[in-house]
């Protein structure tokens, strides 16, 4: 029984990088490194770095629009000059 939780505790050890790390967008990523290289000392470090490092924040969007041809910026202005509405002249 003493070797069970002996065993237990030691996987539980070994694991710790990917267990801290299992929220990260990149949790499979830290397991699978810390499965493969956790077994030097090394590797194992470097995992826990990686799973208590501060994520990267997002690359906001960049949205690109096609420049407007010149039928497209000329059109808004032959719209307004064809209106006939008259003006009126604000009381005095």
């Amino acid at each position: 029984m003493a070797e069970l939780i002996l065993l237990a505790s030691l996987v539980s050890l070994y694991l710790l990088p990917a267990i801290i790390g299992r929220n990260k967008s990149d949790a499979g990523a830290i397991f699978l490194f810390n499965l493969l290289a956790g077994w030097t000392l090394l590797g194992w470090l470097g995992a826990l770095i990686w799973a208590v490092s501060k994520e990267a924040p997002p690359a906001p969007a960049v949205v690109q629009q096609a420049a407007p041809t010149p039928a497209a910026v000329a059109a808004p202005a032959r719209l307004v000059a064809s209106e006939n509405v008259p003006l009126t002249q604000a009381p005095e």
